[in-house]
């Protein structure tokens, strides 16, 4: 029943997307050329004299960018999808009104990520004030290291767990206009006992784009990531709203 649903949604997303691809169209081109931009003059470099602030400020401005456009491409879609009165001036407004709930929404999402990610920094730096001649210093580290494994562990499913129930938050947050909050508490009601579903849309999507991509590479290259980025974009923003309304239908 689960994976007959999930190919309804697939086929109706496709349908949604030849429907309003060219429309969003100009979004998703901006991303890209954004993103093209920053990769250029931002170029993500770990340095040996540690520029944390330079290194982190190529994904943090991709993100953003991408958190925007993404934005204005959801609620575009929706109003094609719903037949609405479709403006731009309109479409860039909503977006950039609901950036900042969106953007809280992301940031708890991704929390545990950060939160690995700082502690990880942390530990990285006890290593380098260690000797590792000493063998009480090699036992100590090798717990640490554990450590490490099990936060990471712990850490991942908890993302997993939290990106799958809070999949619908976007739509909530952008489309609905609810504050971050309630957007991921009213995602996580409609999703509790719908995990199962949720982890194909998102794996076959994931399968999809990885697919793609090998396929695209192999025929022109490099550009394939971009060429990806203008499909995908507006596909995630698809299933996300098809996946929003059958689970309002069904609760």
């Amino acid at each position: 029943m689960s994976f007959s649903s999930v190919v309804n949604i697939y086929a109706n997303a496709f349908k949604l997307l030849t429907k309003s691809f060219l429309s969003v169209l100009p979004f998703s081109l901006l991303y890209i050329m954004i993103e093209y931009l920053i990769n250029k003059y931002i170029p993500f470099t770990l340095t040996e004299t540690g520029e944390p602030l330079s290194s982190f400020a190529n994904p943090l401005l991709s993100l953003l960018i991408m958190l925007l456009c993404f934005n204005c491409i959801l609620y575009g879609i929706y109003q094609k999808h719903h037949q609405l009165k479709f403006n731009y001036v309109h479409v860039i407004l909503n977006g950039l009104y609901r950036f900042f709930p969106a953007l809280t929404a992301l940031f708890l999402i991704l929390l545990p990520i950060i939160v690995i990610s700082i502690a990880l920094n942390y530990i990285s730096g006890i290593f380098e004030t260690l000797s590792i001649t000493d063998s009480s210093k090699l036992h100590f580290m090798a717990i640490v290291m554990i450590g490490i494994l099990f936060l990471f562990f712990i850490g991942m499913i908890t993302w997993l767990i939290m990106s799958l129930y809070f999949y619908t938050t976007p739509v909530i947050v952008v489309i609905k206009k609810e504050t971050a909050i309630n957007g991921l508490k009213h995602s996580w009601q409609l999703l509790h006992g719908h995990w199962f579903r949720t982890f194909l849309i998102v794996f076959m999507l994931i399968v999809a784009s990885t697919l793609l991509q090998m396929g695209l590479f192999l025929l022109i290259g490099n550009l394939s990531a971009q060429l990806i980025e203008l499909i995908m974009l507006p596909l995630v923003a698809c299933v996300m709203i098809l996946y929003h309304e059958q689970l309002e239908k069904e609760n």
